[in-house]
């Protein structure tokens, strides 16, 4: 008797391979645009395919058609109609659509795209891996409209205040590549309608000459060769950083800045460290710098402002390397009990004081502590924890992971994460991932002495790798 033969199992697309290889054969549904795309250079394109139960599937594009392309996209899949209309009035918030036909919506993405492709600037890396594939192909089937692309026939970078200042400075340095010095334009551009960048600044007289004499700086050294950026770097660095003056260390980091950029940098490796980073830039900070989570309890409290200055005092005796630190501890335990804050804080203490008792104290602290967020970053940091491997130093560079569950952090731990995953991207030796760290510290939400705190040691590492690089040549 013959075996009947089982069907095999039909295996369903995720969203992302059904939009890759299916959704072409959706029929458009609509296609929505900001009415004023023309005047402002900016399209913010809706493309929707409808599927055969009435869902909707749709790409939305941000297409600058002065200079970048297509910065942003995403998609939404199988949604229904109603999931849609809530979307759409979400978006119209800020904009006012009207409908357009696909034609004309399909020629202001291409055209963005290729405007930008000629200047050296590559689409957003979701539009490339998939909500391409929501639109048609771009070929001459499709017909072609004129869309102006540019300002007054050059490119225009428009900078607005979330545009960092070292990715401004990689786009000025691209159209100098591309278009050449004074053959492009740029204008600042704030989102607030009542911020008057003039009325800003008025007061501030040094923030225009700083800014120009930076970006001409930055140009000066983007013309050079390798070979001459190098020779200008060793003329700089043969004094030690605490003996160069203020001029010679900030014409040092916009060289470094030029040469990491120019000659040692994947931008597209960069541009991708960055975006599966984000979470460190989208996290959010605690306005208290200690809190119930930081300090290691088990229920949630609130921290009072006395309790904040008992201790910051603390953290204050152990930097002074105080000999109340122990007094202190057996205070606040008598409080807290054995939180891991205090152990933490013990720690840091003895690894100053009695490095032979620090090491017996981290061995037998590890089992209570190894899911402590502190404690876990102090371990790789530390010598004494001899078994830290690849995949825990891989960890401390994933915020999600590190902190995994919290809803927020708290100032103190956001300040050690970032410096601990600095250090630790320069024992990995990663021009790149330096380069996205130094991308993404000018978006967090920290005071400007943190950041300008952060950027130092960045730069530090960053002329360190440069001057590995001219030894072992």
């Amino acid at each position: 008797m013959a075996k009947s033969k089982k069907n095999p199992p039909v295996q369903s697309l995720s969203p992302e391979n059904y939009i890759c290889k299916k959704a072409r054969t959706l029929p458009i549904y609509e296609c929505l645009v900001n009415e004023d795309w023309e005047e402002t250079g900016t399209a913010s394109v809706l493309v929707s395919r409808i599927h055969t139960n009435g869902n909707l599937t749709f790409g939305m594009y941000l297409v600058d058609l002065y200079c970048l392309g297509i910065k942003e996209t995403l998609y939404r899949f199988n949604n229904t109609k109603s999931e849609y209309l809530e979307f759409i009035e979400m978006a119209n918030e800020n904009i006012n659509t009207i409908k357009i036909d696909y034609t004309l919506a399909h020629n202001i993405i291409f055209a963005g795209n290729e405007y930008a492709a000629e200047l050296g600037f590559k689409p957003h890396k979701t539009f490339t891996s998939l909500t391409q594939y929501l639109l048609e192909e771009d070929t001459d089937e499709v017909e072609l409209i004129d869309i102006n692309c540019g300002f007054d026939g050059k490119p225009m970078f428009i900078k607005t205040e979330f545009v960092p200042k070292a990715e401004s400075e990689r786009i000025f340095a691209q159209l100098n590549r591309t278009v050449g010095k004074g053959n492009y334009n740029v204008i600042l551009h704030h989102e607030d309608p009542e911020f008057d960048f003039d009325e800003e600044y008025e007061d501030d007289e040094d923030f225009d000459d700083e800014n120009n004499n930076r970006h001409n700086l930055m140009e000066e050294y983007n013309l050079l060769t390798f070979d001459e950026r190098i020779s200008i770097f060793n003329e700089l660095i043969c004094n030690e950083l605490n003996n160069m003056t203020e001029d010679e260390i900030r014409r040092l980091v916009i060289l470094t800045d030029s040469i990491f950029f120019s000659d040692l940098c994947d931008q597209e490796e960069v541009e991708d460290l960055c975006l599966r980073w984000s979470s460190d830039v989208n996290v959010e900070i605690d306005e208290n710098y200690y809190t119930w989570e930081s300090l290691g309890l088990e229920s949630k409290r609130e921290i009072s402002l006395k309790e904040q200055d008992e201790f910051n005092e603390l953290d204050n005796l152990v930097e002074t390397q105080s000999k109340k630190v122990k007094k202190r501890l057996e205070k606040l335990r008598k409080k807290w009990g054995n939180i891991p804050y205090l152990d933490y804080v013990e720690l840091n203490y003895l690894e100053v004081t009695d490095s032979k008792l620090f090491k017996a104290k981290i061995d037998e602290l590890k089992p209570k502590l190894m899911n402590y967020p502190l404690f876990k970053m102090d371990l790789h940091k530390n010598k004494a924890a001899s078994n830290i491997d690849e995949n825990d130093m891989i960890d401390l560079l994933n915020i999600d992971k590190l902190f995994d569950g919290r809803e927020s952090i708290s100032p103190k731990e956001m300040i050690l994460y970032l410096t601990n995953k600095c250090f630790t991207i320069e024992a990995r030796g990663n021009k790149n991932e330096i380069e996205a760290m130094y991308i993404l510290i000018d978006d967090m939400d920290l005071d400007d002495t943190i950041v300008d705190m952060l950027n130092f040691i960045i730069s530090v590492i960053r002329i360190n790798m440069i001057r590995n690089i001219i030894s072992e040549k």
